[in-house]
């Protein structure tokens, strides 16, 4: 799944991607079994609540299951 954009709010990670992106984030967050919660946003894609213990970890599995997109 292609990712375009993260802005980090200090308390979430607010995404922009493709379309589907929400499900197989939502998928893969929920196979952890950690509790990290993915919703969906309004003016994005998705939305990730992390604490700053699991802020590594959410960033480890975006970069594992997404594509960053290219700068033209």
């Amino acid at each position: 799944m292609r990712l375009y954009k993260i802005q980090d709010d200090g308390s979430k990670f607010i995404l922009h991607g493709e379309t589907g992106l929400y499900s197989r984030l939502k998928e893969v967050f929920d196979n952890t079994g950690l509790g990290i919660s993915v919703t969906e946003a309004e003016d994005a894609t998705a939305n990730i609540l992390y604490t700053e213990n699991n802020r590594d970890i959410v960033l480890r599995l975006l970069n594992e299951h997404t594509e960053k997109a290219s700068r033209s």
